[in-house]
């Protein structure tokens, strides 16, 4: 593409206060985001139906995720990589500062405001304040809110560093209540390809020690159950695929999604092609190579439809990771 864009940001400094550094990476990143849209705006060309390739270090900005590969395989159209975060890289708090921007995300941005009684509160003192109302408790369950948002977090990103992957609505940041998981499909996009790419994802969470979990396969909301429901329900996923394209973050967004819904109904394969992408997270101690389940083998269900199975593996249990996680996020709140 010989285009790269990198924010460098300021204050890059050690600062040995947790707190201190955490609100100086959360405004290099805002920052990152204002320039990140700036940038969009000049590589989309809305007046055509083209999309514009968008290098993957412009999506990321400087919060990248790094990953070291484990395995990588390909079955014919299919494909399969299991990848290790960085030991040395800085994932896991970058990860809690873009959860905890999501979270605290107004549409349209704050400003600051003037209250008869109450000191004028800037925009970093707002969010603050809303920050205790809209991060949801931590229960430690397997359904828990956080668990499934520390997951769907994880994809964003990597999708986003790894394949330019463009997310048309994160679910994390607008579902309706905060403390609940979020409904419908994990995650829908759109990538930057020779066709429109319509990127559609499931996530799932698990340490379970069989290999593979049984949320790969054998559960009755497996991803494998999931993915082929969404391509083999047309109808109905078009239905909630439209619905998402009305709530969607952009207008380049909501343009492209719309345009994919019209090519899948019509079934234009010379200009679309979907993407049915599984993400895993599991920890170090239980990945197996044979996580990748039957996917890996079957492709019954996925006829006009590419596989991406990612499987993201953590250095420690999950659940001592999450609650590491949450005291990452709930430190900038305090």
């Amino acid at each position: 593409m010989g285009w790269n864009f990198k924010y460098d940001g300021c204050g890059r400094g050690v600062v040995a206060n947790p707190s201190v550094r955490l609100a100086r990476k959360r405004e290099r990143y805002e920052r990152a985001v204002t320039v990140r849209a700036f940038v969009l705006r000049q590589k989309m060309d809305l007046n055509t139906p083209k999309i514009v390739a968008v290098s993957p270090v412009v999506m990321g900005i400087w919060m990248v995720l790094q990953l070291v590969d484990r395995d990588m395989t390909s079955v014919g159209r299919h494909s399969f990589r299991a990848a290790s975060f960085d030991p040395n890289s800085s994932w896991l708090e970058d990860s809690a500062t873009e959860y905890r921007r999501l979270l605290t995300e107004f549409s349209p941005p704050l400003k600051p405001i003037p209250l008869d009684g109450i000191d004028i509160l800037d925009v970093s003192a707002l969010k603050s304040f809303f920050a205790g109302h809209l991060i949801p408790p931590f229960r430690g369950k397997i359904f828990d809110a956080v668990r499934s948002d520390f997951g769907e977090v994880l994809s964003y990103m990597v999708l986003e560093n790894h394949y330019a992957t463009e997310i048309a609505l994160k679910s994390v940041r607008d579902r309706e209540r905060t403390d609940c998981p979020a409904r419908g499909i994990d995650i829908v996009g759109f990538e930057t390809k020779e066709k429109l790419c319509l990127i559609i994802g499931e996530c799932k969470v698990s340490d379970d020690i069989t290999s593979p979990p049984k949320v790969v396969d054998k559960n009755k909301d497996c991803l494998r159950v999931q993915l082929t429901k969404h391509v083999s329900q047309k109808d109905e996923t078009i239905r909630k695929l439209t619905q998402l394209a009305r709530r969607a973050s952009s207008q380049i967004g909501r343009d492209r999604l719309l345009a994919a819904i019209l090519y899948w109904q019509e079934n234009r394969w010379d200009l679309l092609e979907i993407v049915c992408c599984p993400l895993l997270i599991r920890s170090h101690g239980v990945y197996r190579p044979t996580d990748f389940g039957s996917l890996m083998s079957d492709d019954a269900g996925f006829e006009n439809t590419t596989i991406r199975f990612i499987i993201l593996v953590t250095p420690e249990p999950i659940d001592e990771t999450i609650r590491k996680w949450y005291d990452m996020v709930k430190l900038e709140v305090s």
